[in-house]
């Protein structure tokens, strides 16, 4: 997005035009350490993720893991390459942040800090006030909101002291110094050493420590790192070098006087741009310029009837494609939409397009599952140079072929490969080194199977099955046993056949199971009833079911004596009558009387 500025525009008469502009702010930033390096994070409340660029990692050294993640600009089309992710711990003052993201290219910003980072670390934002605000309430300022320190004190130099305990800085570590109260708390300074420090007088004045160079103060405080290969030691409170704060000079431009140039009476339509590219006739473009001149008062900037409050009416059209400015790492809504409206495709050589005119062209086959089978048709992926290179990478067959070159067997005590040793006992090496089982079949010559490795196999009996329109678990393996080879081939034919959503629509189901009884159904709700007691718990529990409806209900019991189950069944069925038919009868079982 190119940079705007925001123009109060001043007291104006009936005559004058206003220019207003879309006004931009600076993103909130926290400036912040990892180890001895200074970091700018931008707080983007609208991410929805954590992004860190490229190169800023490759300076922090921190360690980036692969991620398998996208990442799409506000766009929804423009990509960004994605490298890995990382995790890293910045500090500020007292305070540590924890951060989570990803290491992608060609960020405009170091640190992108997103939702994640804001809602883990406890952070919000007040752009009004120029604040970062945390949960314990603390409260930091960034951009023109900066606080800045009044102070009667000139400095001209700081002397930076060591800790008042003897210290020693080792390489690749760094000695954190406060600054004192009065100076800036996050500037930059040039820092430079005391060559008359004890440290500094039995070193050669190239080997001083520090060596002179820009350091950043966060938070008040600086870290000087130890880049050398040896060790640093300090006396408690010895001065050893000192900063000054950079000097910035303020640009001063001088405007002269605008010449006053004669007046020429020209038209207003002349300022207008018309047909920019060329894309109109002679006789078009004539017609619109003598249109232009006819009502040239229309492009007035004083046109009457306007007093100019808001501004001029002015109007950019563009011809062609229009996109919305993009918005740091938030997925934009109208993403949805060109995901389901896709420009059409003119280009041959597109891998999707085509998939889709061969995915349509294989309504009408020219083979069947039936010619695979009979032989009168090759089966699908069966190039050898192709399977060649997929069983190089797989460390089964890299082992067996090794065995097999060699003509030795593994050990006996390795346990560990026994898809090796079942290979050992069918496979063979073809004369362009493929690794084949020779199949013979009756009345016909033997056949060399190609060796399918075990986690390519689903996916290869995949891709069969669909391109050879479904065919059963039979057809399938009829037709895979003719060119292929796999260590439990059936059991994943039926595998990937059961897993088909094609296949399973057209399954038949079973039936409803039906209850195999020895007497007549109920003819009327509340007659017939199922009781059983369950211990549970010490509990005794009576259970009676209405055979019709399945309705329950259950009574606690204090013993399973015929004569407290007999007034828990009278208690329970009492209640259930039915609606028409026969009243209940109760016939006491022969173990109750």
């Amino acid at each position: 997005m190119p940079s705007t500025e925001s123009i109060d525009p001043p007291a104006h008469t009936a005559h004058d035009a206003v220019v207003l502009r879309i006004q931009t702010r600076q993103s909130p930033y926290l400036d912040v350490f990892y180890n001895h390096h200074t970091v700018r994070m931008t707080v983007d409340s609208g991410a929805t993720g954590n992004m860190i660029r490229l190169s800023t990692a490759t300076r922090l050294g921190c360690n980036i893991t692969t991620s398998s993640q996208s990442v799409s600009q506000a766009d929804g089309s423009s990509q960004l390459h994605v490298v890995g992710e990382t995790r890293l711990s910045f500090t500020r003052a007292d305070k540590s942040f924890s951060f989570e993201g990803l290491v992608v290219e060609n960020l405009d910003v170091e640190v992108l800090a997103g939702t994640p980072f804001m809602e883990k670390n406890d952070i919000a934002v007040r752009p009004a006030k120029g604040q970062i605000i945390l949960g314990d309430n603390t409260i930091y300022t960034y951009g023109a909101h900066h606080s800045t320190l009044t102070s009667t004190t000139a400095r001209l130099v700081t002397v930076l002291r060591a800790p008042p305990r003897n210290a020693t800085v080792w390489p690749g570590e760094f000695l954190e110094i406060t600054l004192p109260d009065d100076t800036p708390t996050d500037a930059e300074y040039a820092l430079e050493p005391r060559t008359d420090a004890p440290s500094a007088r039995r070193v050669k004045p190239s080997a001083v420590w520090p060596p002179p160079g820009i350091v950043t103060s966060i938070a008040g405080r600086i870290r000087i790192p130890n880049l050398t290969s040896e060790p640093r030691s300090l006396k408690r409170n010895e001065h050893f070098c000192q900063v000054r704060q950079l000097f910035e000079p303020s640009n001063v431009t001088t405007t002269s006087p605008a010449r006053a140039f004669p007046s020429t009476d020209t038209l207003h339509s002349a300022n207008v741009s018309l047909d920019p590219d060329s894309l109109l006739p002679s006789d078009i473009k004539a017609k619109f310029k003598a249109l232009h001149h006819e009502y040239d008062q229309v492009f007035d900037a004083n046109i009457e009837g306007y007093n100019g409050h808001v501004g001029p009416f002015e109007a950019r059209v563009n011809m062609g494609p229009v996109e919305p400015p993009q918005r740091k790492g938030r997925l934009p809504q109208y993403a949805h939409f060109a995901s389901r409206n896709a420009p059409p495709c003119e280009d041959e050589a597109c891998q999707i397009c085509s998939f889709v005119k061969q995915l349509g062209d294989s309504v009408v086959r020219r083979s069947s599952i039936q010619d695979v089978i009979d032989g009168n048709e090759r089966l699908p992926f069966t190039s050898r140079s192709a399977w060649l290179a997929i069983q190089s990478e797989c460390p089964d067959l890299r082992r067996t072929h090794s065995h097999l070159k060699q003509g030795t067997r593994p050990s006996k005590k390795v346990t560990n490969i026994k898809d090796v040793k079942r290979y050992l006992g069918v496979a063979t090496i073809a004369k362009d080194g493929l690794l084949v089982v020779k199949r013979e079949t009756p009345l016909s010559p033997s056949r060399e199977c190609i060796i399918v490795p075990r986690r390519v196999l689903d996916g290869v009996l995949t891709a069969l099955h669909i391109q050879l329109c479904h065919p059963s678990t039979h057809q399938l393996k009829m037709a895979t046993k003719r060119y292929l080879f796999a260590l439990d081939l059936e059991k994943a034919i039926v595998r990937v056949s059961q897993a088909c959503h094609h296949c399973a629509s057209l399954r038949t189901s079973s039936k409803a199971r039906i209850e195999q009884s020895s007497c007549d159904p109920p003819d009327a709700i509340g007659v017939s009833f199922a009781a059983d007691v369950i211990r549970r718990s010490r509990q005794f529990i009576l259970i009676v079911r209405e055979c019709v409806t399945s309705y329950t209900t259950s009574l606690l019991l204090t013993n399973e004596q015929h004569s407290t189950l007999r007034d828990a069944l009278i208690r329970l069925c009492v209640q259930m009558r039915p609606l028409d038919g026969e009243s209940l009868i109760l016939e006491p079982h022969p173990d109750l009387a």
